[in-house]
Formats: C-alpha cells, sequence, structure tokens
C-alpha cells in the first residue's frame, strides 16, 4: 500500500520534489477491533485493527519446541530432540 502511494503522489508531483518528500499511509476505522491480547500468528500478514495499553514491552525470545541436529563429520540426523 505504501508503494501505491507513492506511485500515486509520483504522477502528481514532479520528480525534483518527490525526492524530498516521505509518504506514510495510516488506515483508520476499520470495522473490527481486537485486543492487543488476542493477537494471534493467524493474523500475521493480514491488517489488524487493535486496542490496548502498551505498560512494558521486552525483546521476542525464541524458543526451540522440537528440532533436528546433523553430524557435520557423519552427516547423521537427529530427528525429533525435545
Amino acid at each position: 500500500m505504501t508503494k501505491a502511494l507513492a506511485r500515486l503522489m509520483g504522477s502528481h508531483i514532479e520528480p525534483a520534489r518527490l525526492q524530498k518528500h516521505y509518504f506514510q499511509l495510516a488506515v483508520y476505522n476499520l470495522p473490527q477491533m481486537g485486543k492487543i491480547r488476542d493477537l494471534r500468528t493467524l493474523g500475521l500478514g493480514r491488517l489488524q485493527s487493535i486496542y490496548g495499553t502498551v505498560t512494558r514491552t521486552t525483546d521476542a525470545k525464541p524458543e526451540l519446541i522440537r528440532g533436528t541436529f546433523a553430524c557435520l563429520e557423519c552427516s547423521n540426523l537427529v530427528k525429533n530432540v525435545e
């Protein structure tokens, strides 16, 4: 959507002036609003409207639940290591 906005503005502003401007897109009043606590991976890649209060932030720490490892010497695979 941001690229489409830049193309649209490029057709209305001469190129020399376009490089000096930065355009940002915002969408308001989506019909359905959800709580921040209800965010799930199902919503990845989708436009969502959320509300809530952020009281603190932390770094995301990925967790390996099950892995497969390969030996560099003998190429043996060890699967489903928890």
